[in-house]
């Protein structure tokens, strides 16, 4: 007789996918809200929560707040830091934000009104407040700025120095100034913040002109770290005073072109060459 056929064995059954790392329904997402709130951090907004909607500008913060680095101190896991964004409670309006170096951070933020407001580790006064206090655990306004009736347009934080442009193109800079990183022709450390100067009102024994065209001008964008400052100045015909840079190259060096209409401008700690000079040095005078 003919054998039987064997039974026939069916291919093995494949473990399903797995579920999208997104939520994707009511469930799903609820259940992350709840997973957000027993870390600690909130799931929503409470302005989204109660139906109004997400502030125009509205500003988050997450990660370590050891310092005030975080503007709040209501939401922490693992304490004192939160590893979700969180909002900042009745701080809105935001149009920029720098963050500072170092390993215990700052945050400086520009407002729709131009005013700067300042939080976090203050090391060598860079919060800019006036203050020698180790730091700030709130956003607090640079009053400084604002009784000088400035309206501030971007900033940047180092890590012992801040500096910032004005809607009239001015920088002013703060903090630690023993390289020069201040721009002011000395090496005095500064609370507050003070005009940087143009190249060509600094005199050989580091003084510099009071008169307010001694400022530099035309400025549009600025930079630092450790020490080392950088500024973007126009050289368009609004911008007729052209300011020298600080250590060689006029406004109109190829060298220094950014191809944007503007020169970059560089001052202060020069390890390693960075400021883009050509040469090595650990400061750089204004001359």
């Amino acid at each position: 007789p003919r054998p039987a056929n064997p039974p026939t064995r069916r291919p093995p059954r494949l473990p399903p996918f797995p579920p999208p790392a997104i939520c994707t329904t009511p469930k799903m997402m609820k259940q992350q809200q709840q997973q957000q709130q027993h870390r600690g951090c909130p799931a929503v907004d409470e302005d989204e929560k109660a139906g109004r909607g997400p502030l125009h500008g509205q500003l988050y913060t997450w990660g370590r707040g050891g310092q005030g680095q975080l503007g709040q101190t209501k939401i922490a896991h693992p304490k004192p830091n939160c590893a979700l964004p969180v909002p900042i409670k009745g701080f809105s309006s935001v149009t920029h934000v720098a963050v500072g170096e170092g390993q215990q951070g700052c945050v400086l933020c520009t407002k729709a009104d131009g005013t700067l407001w300042a939080f976090g580790n203050n090391y060598k006064g860079r919060l800019g407040l006036g203050l020698a206090d180790k730091f700030v655990g709130r956003p607090s306004l640079v009053k400084a700025l604002a009784d000088m009736r400035l309206r501030v347009v971007q900033a940047a934080a180092g890590e012992a120095q801040s500096v910032c442009v004005t809607e009239c193109g001015h920088a002013l800079a703060w903090g630690e100034n023993k390289m020069g990183s201040l721009g002011n022709g000395t090496t005095e450390d500064s609370l507050l913040p003070a005009y940087v100067k143009s190249v060509a009102d600094v005199t050989d024994d580091g003084k510099t002109a009071s008169s307010p065209s001694s400022r530099l001008a035309g400025v549009i964008a600025v930079d630092c770290s450790n020490g080392a400052m950088m500024a973007i100045v126009s050289v368009g015909d609004e911008n007729k005073s052209r300011p020298v840079d600080c250590y060689g190259f006029t406004s109109g060096d190829s060298r220094a072109n950014t191809g944007r209409g503007g020169v970059l401008v560089s001052w202060g700690a020069n390890s390693f060459g960075r400021l883009g000079q050509g040469f090595n040095g650990k400061r750089i005078k204004l001359r």
